[in-house]
């Protein structure tokens, strides 16, 4: 925690001001969630973290933005992002995709989520919701065919004692989240982000608990093309990390081609 608040002070510190104020060049998303905002006709957004999560983002008209996500082996994703309302304060779009997994149990996730953006001087908001079907190969363990009695081997034996069989099906359930997203400009080339997540597990698809709730603070300090994300991942599910972990740093990347 301290590294990471004593590198953000330095950044904005150091953060030059320039005469007037640059645009954000990552405006299409805040850490993890996205804002109803494009990236714009023609423009490819490629973004990276430290963990190897890449995403390109290409807008191929104003209002139409396709994403493709990658997560080194783990998993490879698509979304189309359509903005409908674009107004002086407000704007609103749905993102559309999916995912294919082939790093754990979940392999196939499909999803929507309309989110509304309402920005006024230096402040906006984004609001979100997600609806995820997931589908997710199951190996289930069931008892072993016999005991192995103290002479045999079951290395050996043709009853193949204590050996466990295993039955393959195929499960799928629903996850939905819901977030609010908040952006504050401090500076010409400075803002604070602040992601809050809300998630519902009925089925335990992701964790032994069915509702739980994670958040991200952190800085974007950025110029014209670049950018670059400072922030703090704090879990509220302690499943998911270890008990004396209060947080994980979030560190990333991005570059605007106009």
């Amino acid at each position: 925690m301290k590294p990471v608040a004593t590198l953000i002070v330095m950044l904005l510190l150091l953060a030059p001001v320039p005469a007037r104020a640059v645009d954000d060049p990552v405006r299409t998303a805040l850490f993890t969630t996205p804002t109803a905002e494009t990236t714009g006709d023609d423009a490819l957004r490629v973004s990276n973290t430290l963990i190897g999560y890449t995403q390109f983002n290409y807008g191929l008209t104003d209002d139409l933005q396709l994403g493709i996500q990658n997560l080194l082996i783990a998993f490879t994703g698509f979304d189309f992002k359509y903005r409908f309302l674009e107004g002086e304060h407000w704007q609103a779009a749905v993102v559309v995709g999916g995912t294919v997994n082939t790093f754990n149990a979940v392999q196939h996730t499909a999803y929507a989520r309309p989110v509304v953006s309402w920005q006024s001087g230096r402040t906006r908001l984004s609001f979100g919701a997600s609806a995820f079907y997931l589908g997710k190969e199951v190996n289930e363990e069931i008892a072993p065919t016999r005991e192995c009695a103290p002479d045999e081997d079951p290395k050996t034996a043709r009853s193949r004692c204590g050996y466990y069989e295993y039955r393959e099906y195929y499960d799928n359930g629903l996850v939905a989240n819901g977030w609010i997203g908040v952006e504050y400009r401090i500076g010409e080339r400075v803002k604070l982000l602040g992601e809050f997540n809300g998630m519902w597990d009925p089925d335990q698809y992701l964790s032994v608990r069915k509702g739980w709730a994670h958040h991200t603070l952190g800085a974007r300090f950025f110029g014209r093309n670049a950018a670059v994300d400072v922030g703090l991942w704090l879990p509220t599910n302690r499943s998911l990390v270890s008990e004396t972990i209060l947080g994980i740093p979030v560190f990333s990347f991005s570059y605007t081609f106009e």
